[in-house]
């Protein structure tokens, strides 16, 4: 009975707080006072306890998720800068620092990520973008090659040759 009074005082709202902000159930025992075992007995026992954990844990993916894409893609993002008005002379010497300050605002840019491009792509398009070749999960085969014809039209020696699951992007 001491393991269930314990598990009376858990919040459950806070349980998928903790696993929202990305811990894992060995720090959200941690922060709620208990042991890996008892998280895991927890979840087995108490079905809402498994499902505040799950609807935390698929909030701090989606997050995830949502800001590998964006490296991924490139994005901008605003910037406000405060800047001291200074008065100065055609040299760039100061005469007179004012006590007003200049707002500015400015827009940045941030460039794809390559990296971040080939994760994503080597997880949601293992087919095409896998690292290693030759095997997919549990799934093994062997990539056909596909020569690709120079402009000239003639085949044979000034082609080279592709996997097909390259080939049917650069058509």
């Amino acid at each position: 009975m001491h393991g269930n009074s314990k598990y009376k005082k858990i919040s459950l709202k806070k349980v998928e707080q903790l696993a929202g902000y990305g811990l894992t159930e060995v720090e959200i025992g941690n922060v709620l006072s208990v042991s890996q075992s008892a998280i895991t007995t927890y979840k087995n026992k108490y079905p809402n306890f498994e499902i505040a954990l799950k609807r935390g844990k698929d909030k701090a993916d989606a997050r995830v998720v949502a800001s590998l894409y964006k490296r991924a893609l490139g994005f901008e993002h605003t910037e406000t800068q405060f800047e001291q008005i200074t008065i100065m002379t055609e040299v760039g010497e100061v005469i007179k620092e004012m006590p007003a300050i200049k707002k500015k605002t400015i827009i940045k840019s941030t460039a794809p990520d390559t990296m971040a491009c080939i994760y994503w792509l080597n997880n949601r398009r293992k087919e095409d973008w896998r690292v290693r070749p030759g095997e997919v999960g549990d799934k093994k085969y062997e990539d056909e090659m596909i020569e690709i014809i120079p402009s000239n039209g003639k085949a044979g020696g000034n082609g080279s040759k592709v996997p097909n699951r390259v080939a049917k992007f650069l058509s």
